[in-house]
């Protein structure tokens, strides 16, 4: 739990108050700040106790957990986002011109 608290607030303290992604300076901020800086945090602390509780190495154990906390931001945050964001009605044939770059 500890490494989407980082992740989610600090991109809102630093500029990101609605939590929308839709610019690029915003998705850029929640990739440095929610998917690095929140997974090192909850890395770390999940690693100290496992390493105190349960006699890991350090080395062995830090880079798994910073791998699955960065891998689950990935996948479960823009899923959460995309349900709280409202939607936009868009013809199929604008949506077909936006990927072409016409």
């Amino acid at each position: 739990m500890s490494s989407p608290l980082p992740g989610a607030t600090l991109p809102r303290r630093l500029g990101n108050w609605d939590g929308r992604l839709a610019r690029v300076g915003k998705l850029l901020l929640f990739l440095g700040l929610g998917v690095a800086v929140g997974p090192l945090v909850g890395a770390t602390i999940g690693t100290i106790t496992s390493v105190v509780m349960f006699d890991g190495q350090f080395s062995y154990v830090w880079p798994r957990y910073v791998v699955g906390g960065a891998l689950g931001v990935l996948v479960v945050a823009p899923v959460l986002l995309s349900m709280r964001s409202p939607r936009e009605v868009r013809h199929p044939g604008e949506t077909l011109r936006a990927l072409r770059g016409d």
